[in-house]
């Protein structure tokens, strides 16, 4: 667990859920086309020199008190 091979599946992973909705979006009339589908998307390159940082739950705090005031602050708790 925790390899650098899980990260590439990871994005394959999600690229097929984005992929899925998007068709079924298509489908529906919602959209009017599907752009993570055929050939146009690739994979990001993972050299594995990117670095991922994390807040710490005291700035998480003031970002959420600094969003609260704004319409869309709930995706905000929710954000993955």
């Amino acid at each position: 667990m925790g390899s650098r091979r899980a990260i590439p599946a990871r994005y394959n992973e999600l690229h097929t859920v984005l992929r899925r909705a998007l068709a079924d979006a298509v489908e529906w009339g919602y959209v009017a086309g599907n752009v993570a589908a055929g050939k146009r998307v690739k994979p990001p390159k993972l050299d594995g020199s990117s670095h991922m940082s994390v807040w710490a739950a005291a700035q998480l705090q003031l970002f959420l008190a600094g969003t609260s005031e704004e319409r869309l602050s709930p995706l905000c708790a929710f954000w993955p």
